[in-house]
């Protein structure tokens, strides 16, 4: 059941990573009708992929708990899980803001932080409101970045075919910049919340 969404929330980010393509070409006024039809027919095979996935889904039974006597097991679980993730973002976090080029490290610790966030949103508000917003600010700054990246990197994959297109490589490399900047400037956020 887990496996199944996971892969259908996969196959969603790359739906999503075609959409951030279409939004950045549309806001550089880019109009090559080619690449433009090219990255819609990309875009459908995937949701075609999508639908077929969502129709398995359906016939899987969601599972259900039975016992609610593992409260402790929980709590202990949750308490282990936080404690992993803040780990790995407190270690990880200065490697990745001293190299610009970790590009892969840079969307892992996206993920990490997103995972974080979402853990702690269990918690009641009123005791982690200051440590979410900061969270958040950290998961879209490197979204972003992550969104910069996916764009140079289908861009270049295409730059022999759509030459038009190294402008637009230039422009996302200037705002991946501008933004990795803001990331280093964000170091704060680390030290400051422990």
């Amino acid at each position: 059941f887990v496996k199944q969404y996971q892969l259908l929330f996969k196959s969603s980010s790359i739906i999503r990573d075609y959409d951030i393509l279409s939004e950045k070409i549309s806001f550089y006024g880019f109009s090559e009708l080619k690449f433009i039809q090219y990255l819609k027919k990309q875009r459908e095979k995937k949701i075609t992929d999508i639908l077929n996935q969502y129709s398995l889904l359906l016939t899987l039974e969601v599972p259900t708990i039975s016992e609610f006597n593992f409260i402790d097991e929980i709590n202990i679980f949750f308490t282990k899980k936080c404690l992993e993730l803040i780990l790995a973002i407190q270690t990880n976090f200065p490697i990745i803001i001293q190299d610009q080029t970790k590009i892969k490290e840079l969307h892992s610790m996206r993920k990490t932080v997103k995972k974080l966030r979402y853990l702690l949103e269990f918690l009641p508000e009123y005791s982690i409101s200051q440590i979410m917003e900061d969270l958040k600010q950290l998961q879209d700054l490197l979204g972003d970045i992550h969104d910069n990246d996916i764009t140079i990197l289908f861009f270049q994959k295409k730059i022999d075919k759509f030459n038009s297109l190294k402008p637009l490589i230039l422009l996302e490399k200037q705002s991946r910049d501008a933004k990795f900047k803001k990331l280093v400037e964000h170091n704060s956020l680390l030290s400051t919340n422990g």
